[in-house]
């Protein structure tokens, strides 16, 4: 069992118990960072437009148009003092209660989980000369990576020091404000991974995806296997099966990409890999956005009766139901892992 200082950065959203939270991991200025998911609202691409902030801090980049409302974004390259670029990839949108704030990221790898077990105290090495720690432990990914699991309540102590000066705030207790916002729990909203098959846009819970992994050179074939079973791979020293989510869904097979994942979903305690050709994103999308379907789902169709209208994007993003998608693979897969 982990230290109880260890524990903190997954107290608001994880009992004390669990022992493989998720979280994002993502790269800044060559060095590798996590977020425990739950704090992660959704992922964007860098906004083509930022609105800069007269007499802000170096490490504040502006403002961004969210659907309707003004995000701030902050440089973590600059905020850790690392070698980055002005303009990263993509955009971390994490949630402090009613606000929300974007950490400018040069690459967003995966979200997987993480054995607490694993989690050590971070080198006084790591730890920059300040008073806030962001990084509340590390690990080593494979044995060799190392990983920094940040904590959201610290960062946002450290850069409410300055946000009074940026955002011509009063409040002399920027630091204690934010850390409450972090606790405050939403109700009204739910978050969904969104990923692409072909021109189509499908999305599933979060609460289901257990990671999100770069798809092998090469599948270990499975004899006699419905056409939808790619095979099986070695996740960490587990056997996971891998199916081709287009052929599971009657889609037309598409060649491999680099775009390529698999979305790993989990119910009963049974992972199961699904092909996808991209993850975009994941988003928090509030109840009012879920909208019955145009036309009436089978009774054992992977497809819910729900879709997220999102008007603002033009976009419309097909739910998949993870419960059913995994009960049709295994009753297909069943004679499979009896051979």
């Amino acid at each position: 069992m982990m230290p109880d200082e260890l524990k903190e950065p997954f107290s608001a959203a994880s009992s004390p118990e669990e022992e493989t939270p998720q979280v994002v991991q993502f790269v800044v200025g060559g060095q590798r960072y996590a977020l425990p998911v739950h704090w992660v609202q959704e992922v964007v691409a860098w906004p083509p437009h930022i609105t800069p902030i007269p007499q802000a801090p170096s490490w504040l980049a502006g403002l961004m148009t969210l659907r309707r409302e003004t995000v701030p974004v902050v440089l973590l390259a600059r905020l850790f003092e690392l070698e980055g670029t002005d303009q990263p990839a993509c955009v971390l949108v994490v949630q402090a209660g009613q606000r929300r704030l974007g950490l400018g990221v040069d690459q967003v790898q995966e979200v997987h989980s993480l054995p607490t077990d694993t989690l050590e105290q971070p080198p006084a090495a790591l730890q920059k000369e300040t008073p806030y720690q962001e990084i509340a432990a590390v690990c080593r990914i494979d044995g060799e990576r190392l990983l920094g699991l940040l904590d959201l309540r610290r960062l946002l102590q450290r850069i409410a020091l300055d946000e009074a000066v940026a955002w011509g705030d009063n409040t002399t207790h920027g630091a204690e404000k934010n850390e409450a916002l972090v606790e405050e729990e939403e109700t009204e909203a739910r978050s969904f991974l969104f990923f692409r098959l072909g021109t189509e846009v499908f999305g599933v819970p979060i609460d289901y995806v257990q990671e999100i992994v770069e798809p092998p050179e090469t599948y270990t074939a499975v004899p006699q296997a419905p056409p939808a079973i790619v095979g099986v791979v070695n996740l960490r020293g587990g056997v996971l099966p891998v199916v081709d989510l287009r052929r599971q869904l009657g889609l037309p097979v598409a060649e491999a990409s680099p775009q390529q994942r698999i979305v790993v979903l989990t119910a009963e305690g049974q992972p199961t890999g699904f092909v996808v050709d991209a993850v975009t994103e994941v988003c928090e999308v509030p109840e009012s956005a879920l909208q019955p379907a145009t036309r009436p789902r089978e009774i054992d169709s992977p497809l819910m009766d729900q879709v997220i209208h999102l008007p603002d994007q033009g976009q419309i993003v097909q739910l998949l139901h993870p419960e059913r998608l995994l009960a049709q693979v295994r009753v297909h897969a069943h004679p499979v892992e009896a051979v």
